[in-house]
């Protein structure tokens, strides 16, 4: 009887090397990027060269966000921090304090 090779085995093998518990390989976890506090006040910085009048124009926060290597919704985000906060020292971490155990 001839072998009949379709290529579905390696298809099967394929799914079954994806669906193991455990895998180390980590493809479908996303863990959340916490930028530092020098990281997010040069993205606000490169936000205030490009604003004119207070503004951002149009591309000016892609080009930072494909400059600094960060998502566009998080230098989006730091622009709106900084507008209402107070400036480059609203941008900061709000982490410190409220991570970690509970202190008595």
């Amino acid at each position: 009887m001839p072998d009949l090779d379709d290529g579905t085995d390696d298809i099967f093998e394929d799914l079954g090397t994806n669906i193991g518990l455990g895998s180390s390989s980590g493809t479908s976890i996303r863990k959340r990027k916490q930028y530092s506090d020098d990281t997010k006040r040069a993205v606000y910085a490169m936000l205030l060269e490009g604003s004119v009048q207070g503004h951002l124009p149009e591309g000016v926060s892609l080009h930072v966000s494909l400059a600094m290597d960060v998502s566009l919704r998080c230098v989006q985000r730091i622009w709106n921090e900084g507008q209402k906060g107070g400036g480059i020292h609203a941008v900061v971490n709000k982490r410190v304090g409220h991570c970690g155990r509970k202190r008595i």
